[in-house]
């Protein structure tokens, strides 16, 4: 191939045909200069013009102007006509430039039509251009000038020293416009580029600069050090980081993605892989737009690996940003990679929304902790330092884990092992956060040992500014004598001259998110709340107090248990107090060698109960029912009394059923104490008053109305009746004194007969009388205990009258989490309440709280009805954006909590 066409671009190795209209232009060039023909074109000068034009250029040293007719980049070969000489001459450019073997070398190139200086040099075939210079401007319209600042105040249009001249002398004071699209506010203290479309480069004595526009540029400034980097769009891009900022089309974008190893910025998932192809000189040259060393043709959308990435802009809102799970071991990652083929999987997101909506959530476990010893690396030698740092000419390290050996990189979790490694975790919560906390994120700093200097906690105790301990020593013995623990005392620490010496305190408190889905949540007390294994636990030194404005509320789906190991108080400072159970109700009390029982009221005997409900009941004294049972007492003695004390005295009233049921006393002996009489008036029951008989015994005597039958002897000492003597019906008396029975007289016998039966009648008439005093007029009546309909009032009732004493009126029941798990699939397990705890006061049936209305009649219970964009197996609805625009929860559904409320049944 001939030498002058071995650069030619049309020449194609390939054979590809290419547009030949430059190939043209330098052949017609080529053809009107003889000293650049090849040899055998040399011989066909017919006209002899070569002898000429060697003699031109044997002309003495001169400068001549002329103007750019061509310019051959990279050659720096120019031809330029040259004022005086007819034929175009071959020039190069003169630069200030290095062109020793190393060095930088210029690129620019003068373009054609450009006014130039040339010097012709004696003894050489080609000329010199020294330098380029404008043209007068006649039309400064078409050719409009740029600006270094826009508004700077600067330049010929803002400053008098420029304005003038041009204003007052005559012709503009001769002056000449050879602006050649200078720009406007340019002066004489400054250097500057700038091309047609604004793009520049400058110095001045405050500034330097390089910019396409005002919005795109680099401006370093004298005053404060002032710099400014500003972009519409740009990336910056290295191989742990790239940003990408842009404006699409009207939308911000601004990404960051973070990659941790440097075979994943290639977009390699593990390293070793060939992800570019080398490519031919002839190749680079000529055929394809590659470099030596690039990406292989097809596969040009190489995506690095980001297993960190951050979004703002439109796309992130107020921010958005992840840690990503690469999806592969081996290949690589392109733009084109189908996600749903390959995808990376997240493991921590982040997202504030624009609203201020802050959402969280990590895969593996989440810690916010108040720690007062953490310890920050300390960057000993930076990675240029070659010669004691971590290199790997000395093989004394293992950079990424990976290449090298040095010390292998130890990571990973910490080991919880068992059946109740779930309790465990929550148990050793302050050994996980250790972990995470204290080698999890340090470790590649550790094991970089040369480079860097991990202090331990220990090293940052007691040293200035830092405390003795994360954690105070706490005496919990307080608590014995105290309602509350001591305050800490405070160490301080100077922060800045504003915030002075701040407090700090030696308290370690958190909430600690368990990979298992525990939840610890601590103070530096020593108090915690854990919830696990499907339990909550509150837990601390001293009291736990619950203290809500209105109603605490506990529904125990199996049971309730209170138990203390000094005393349990239940008290209702201003209305009732109700104990139900279902089946039994026990109290016990002197379990131990001291202790009793005591039930005591204070109000006299009331029982308004007809109509009435719970609090609206009036009721007083103490009453003991068992419809179907026995009120039964068993001690080791019993005791009965009315009055003495503070206690008011009153009467002792034993009723067998209003008279129509036996009153049984059985003992070895049965005594009898009274001070006056004891009477015994047979034949009223029920309400009825009506003795039939009385047997009435006195310090002075008996009465009896019946028969009286003595089946032994009978031994009397003294007389019954008047005068000493004993008179039967039959005539004969026995007198005090007489041997004998004697007959008596009848009008004696007659007299003491209606004597008798006049006090009989007397006593049964005073029997009725109390009877009915007692029973009748008083125990019998309206709301007294003997009353039949009282007596059936009377009975157990809770405070279900509809809601109002419950304060339920409004009742609403919102379904528990672990019940919509389970009733929508998400778990398992689980039975409804049931009608249990029903009973029945006056004919109508009650319930505990929240009553019967709420829990058994109305829907109260309030539940999810189903999930709209979230999947038990997948997470989320996949059907993006489907229910995700305009997203509308779905609206609670109401059941019945008797039939829909769960519990777990043992």
């Amino acid at each position: 191939m001939p030498l002058r066409d071995h650069h030619r671009p049309d020449v194609q190795p390939s054979g590809a045909r290419r547009d030949r209209r430059v190939s043209e232009l330098v052949d017609h060039i080529q053809a009107h200069g003889l000293l650049l023909r090849d040899r055998a074109s040399l011989l066909a000068d017919p006209r002899r013009t070569l002898l000429l034009e060697q003699l031109s250029y044997m002309q003495p040293q001169s400068l001549r102007t002329g103007y750019v007719v061509y310019a051959m980049p990279h050659r720096n070969w120019y031809r330029v006509h040259v004022d005086g000489i007819t034929t175009p001459i071959p020039c190069t450019a003169l630069s200030f430039d290095n062109y020793g073997p190393l060095g930088p070398r210029p690129g620019h190139v003068i373009a054609p039509n450009n006014a130039v200086l040339v010097w012709l040099p004696s003894g050489r075939a080609y000329g010199i251009i020294i330098g380029s210079w404008p043209l007068p401007r006649t039309a400064a319209k078409l050719a409009p000038s740029d600006w270094i600042v826009q508004g700077s105040m600067a330049g010929r249009l803002r400053e008098d020293a420029y304005r003038q001249p041009e204003k007052i002398l005559s012709a503009a004071g001769g002056i000449i416009d050879f602006a050649a699209r200078g720009p406007l506010d340019a002066t004489s203290m400054e250097w500057s580029r700038i091309t047609d479309l604004g793009l520049g480069i400058g110095i001045d004595p405050f500034m330097v600069w390089m910019r396409v526009n005002e919005m795109c540029g680099i401006w370093f400034n004298w005053f404060d050090g002032y710099t400014r980097l500003a972009g519409q769009n740009m990336d910056i891009v290295s191989c742990p980081l790239e940003i990408i900022l842009r404006d699409d089309e009207g939308e911000n974008r601004h990404i960051e993605y973070g990659s941790v190893y440097p075979w994943e910025a290639m977009g390699m998932y593990a390293p070793g892989q060939t992800v570019h192809a080398e490519y031919t000189a002839e190749d680079v040259l000529y055929r394809l737009p590659r470099g030596a060393f690039d990406l292989p043709e097809g596969k040009e959308d190489l995506q690095s690996i980001a297993r960190y990435q951050e979004h703002g802009g439109y796309l992130g809102q107020g921010r958005h940003r992840w840690v990503v799970v690469p999806a592969l071991d081996t290949g690589t990652r392109r733009y084109a990679d189908d996600p749903a083929q390959k995808p990376d999987f997240g493991v921590f997101e982040e997202a504030i929304a624009l609203d201020g909506t802050w959402a969280v959530r990590s895969a593996k476990q989440i810690f916010i902790t108040k720690h007062c010893l953490i310890p920050v690396p300390k960057e000993m030698r930076k990675p240029e330092d070659q010669k004691t740092g971590d290199d790997a000419r000395k093989d004394n390290y293992r950079f990424s884990g990976e290449f090298g050996s040095g010390e292998e990189h130890a990571i990973g979790d910490v080991k919880v092992k068992g059946e109740q490694a779930h309790l465990l975790r929550t148990a050793a919560v302050l050994d996980i956060l250790a972990y995470n906390y204290n080698w999890k994120p340090l470790h590649p700093f550790h094991y970089h040992k040369e480079d860097y200097k991990v202090p331990q906690e220990t090293d940052l105790r007691n040293k200035p500014g830092a405390p003795s301990r994360v954690q105070d020593f706490l005496d919990f013995g307080e608590l014995r004598s105290r309602t509350c623990m001591s305050a800490p005392s405070p160490y301080r620490v100077k922060v800045d001259r504003r915030y002075g010496d701040v407090e700090y305190f030696q308290r370690q408190a958190g909430i600690a998110l368990l990979p298992d889905g525990g939840v610890v949540i601590f103070d530096g007390y020593g108090a915690t709340i854990t919830m696990t294994g499907g339990n909550i636990r509150f837990d601390c030194p001293g009291d736990v107090q619950i203290m809500p404005g209105r109603s605490a509320v506990v529904l125990g789906g199996d049971d309730i248990i209170l138990r203390a190991r000094n005393s349990l108080d239940a008290t209702a400072d201003r209305r009732d107090v109700t104990i139900k159970a279902e089946r039994n109700l026990r109290m016990l009390g002197g379990n131990s060698s001291q202790g009793g029982v005591l039930i005591e009221s204070k109000q006299p005997f009331a029982a308004e109960y007809k109509d009435n409900v719970g609090e609206d009941i009036v009721s007083g004294g103490i009453v003991l029912k068992s419809p179907k049972g026995a009120v039964v007492s068993l001690a080791r003695e019993i005791y009965l009394r009315t009055g003495g004390g503070d206690v008011e005295r009153g009467r002792l009233v034993l009723d067998a059923a209003a008279g129509n049921s036996d009153l049984i006393l059985k003992g070895s002996t049965v005594d009898i104490f009274s001070d006056n009489a004891v009477h015994l008036w047979l034949g009223p029951h029920d309400d009825s008053s009506d003795v039939e008989a009385t047997y009435n015994f006195t310090t002075s005597g008996a009465v009896l109305s019946g028969y009286v039958t003595v089946g032994g002897g009978m031994l009397i000492n003294g007389a019954i009746l008047q005068k000493g003597a004993m008179i039967n019906t039959q005539g004969y008396m026995a007198v005090t004194g007489w041997p004998m029975v004697v007959p008596a007289d009848g009008e004696d016998v007659n007299r003491s007969l209606t004597e008798g039966l006049n006090i009989i009648e007397q006593m049964k008439t005073a029997g009725a009388e109390m009877h009915e005093g007692i029973f009748s007029s008083d125990l019998y009546t309206d709301s007294r205990p003997g009353h039949e309909a009282t007596i059936e009032h009377i009975a157990f009732s809770l405070r279900d009258d509809g809601g109002s004493q419950y304060g339920t009126s409004d009742f609403v029941l919102l379904e528990s989490r672990w019940q919509q798990m389970a009733r929508l699939g998400l778990a398992g397990g689980g039975t409804s309440w049931g009608d249990e705890g029903v009973i029945v006061y006056q004919g109508r049936k009650q319930m505990p709280y929240p009553s019967k209305a709420k829990w058994q009649d109305t829907p109260t219970l309030r539940r999810h009805a189903r999930y709209v964009l979230f999947d038990a197996a997948s997470g989320c609805d996949a059907d993006r954006p489907g229910n995700y625009v305009d997203a509308e929860i779905a609206a609670l559904e109401e059941a019945i909590p008797q039939n829909d409320y769960t519990v777990i049944e043992t």
